[in-house]
Order: C-alpha cells, then structure tokens, then sequence
C-alpha cells in the first residue's frame, strides 16, 4: 500500500509497504491444519522538507509454523514466527531479531458471519554501539464480517489497540498506545460462505506489521 500525508511543519511524507507471503499446508476439514510460512516485506518512509529530503527503509524476513483447530462453529488459529530485521537509516544501518506469536480465535454463528478475537506479541532485540535496546509491542484486536448470500461482496470492521514500549538497558525508555479502527467493503474470489472458506478456502492470514515505524530506531537517551 502507500499512502502521503503533510505534518504540522509542512514536510511532505510519503510511505510504501510491499509484502509477499508464502503458505504450505496440510488441511483436515473436520479437524484443523498444520502448515509452515515466510514472509518479506520492505517498507519505505520517504520525508521531503525545504531543508532536505531523506528516505529510511525497513526489511523484515519472516519464518514460522501456523496451525488451525476446528471444533464446530468454531476456529482457534495460532502462528509462531522468528524474525530479522534491518533498518537502513540516514547515516547507518542496524539489524535486529526476534519473534512474533499471534492467536485468533472465530466465531462463525451464522455461514455468513465471522467474529474474532486476536492477540499478538511482537519482540525485537537490537545492539547498537555496545548498547542494547528491546522493542515489544502487545496488540488485541477484534474483527467482525458479514458476506451477503449468494454475492462477493462482505462488510467487514476491525478494531485494533496497541501498545508499543522501548527498553534501554533494562530500563523503560519510551512508550506510546494506538487505537485503529476501519470500516471497509471487501471484494471475494468466489461466493461461498465465510464458514465455508474459513474450513476449505484461503483462511490463512499474513503477519501484520504492527510496530511503529520509526524514522530512527535508536532514541536518543
């Protein structure tokens, strides 16, 4: 996606997010799935001012297992994932790893109708200049979706809070909480129920990116 927007000190800013996801799976639609997945994406944060312009980019690479339970009208989908991350900043480039969990769980009361509940935990560890920082981010979220009969088209809403914090050594350094909600229309590759894909169809999800992106990863202390 991409998406612009104009601060307070009239500097334009630009943003980019690319991202491609590979699932493979082995499915039982009476009893779950079990499958392993990759994912990379690179996002780009370009920021242009009178004075100057600059652009900082993120890599992130991916790996991890995903599994699915199924126990009638409803789903519990987990995924683990270790992660790499790169930061390619003005004047220097730093590298971090962590891991990634993500719980799901759905509700279907009718075919045509999804609620969810989800849970995320997103750990980063960096070393910068013998100095070490951890990035974690707690995330909650619910999500429902109605698909009309006999149509590709569905409703859906998202409700996402978040809660970012940034250690220096051990000691809390900075923090800040988000709150997104989004309303959309949603276009289907075919008409079956939302239970019915859910068991059959592409239920599998991609890793969302839900740290914040910071134009400089290393706060001054």
């Amino acid at each position: 996606y991409n998406s612009n927007y104009n601060d307070f000190e009239n500097t334009d800013i630009n943003s980019q997010n690319k991202q491609l996801s590979l699932h493979t799976y082995w499915r039982d639609s009476s009893k779950g799935l079990l499958g392993i997945f990759g994912q990379y994406s690179n996002y780009q944060i370009k920021e242009v001012s009178s004075s100057a312009s600059y652009t900082d980019s993120e890599f992130n690479k991916i790996v991890g297992v995903e599994g699915q339970y199924f126990f009638n009208e409803f789903t519990l989908y987990g995924q683990l994932g270790y992660q790499q991350l790169e930061n390619d900043i003005i004047y220097y480039t730093t590298n971090s790893d962590g891991f990634i969990v993500n719980v799901d769980f759905r509700y279907f009361p009718f075919p045509n109708l999804m609620t969810s509940v989800n849970l995320g935990f997103d750990q980063q560890n960096l070393t910068f200049a013998g100095t070490s920082y951890k990035f974690t981010t707690y995330n909650i979220g619910t999500k429902a979706e109605y698909k009309f009969p006999r149509s590709n088209f569905s409703l859906f809403s998202n409700i996402d809070y978040l809660n970012h914090s940034i250690l220096y050594e051990g000691y809390l350094l900075n923090y800040q909480n988000n709150l997104g909600v989004m309303i959309g229309i949603k276009y289907n590759l075919d008409d079956r129920s939302l239970f019915e894909r859910d068991r059959n169809g592409a239920s599998l999800n991609a890793i969302k990116n839900v740290r914040p992106i910071l134009s400089n990863p290393i706060p001054a202390g």
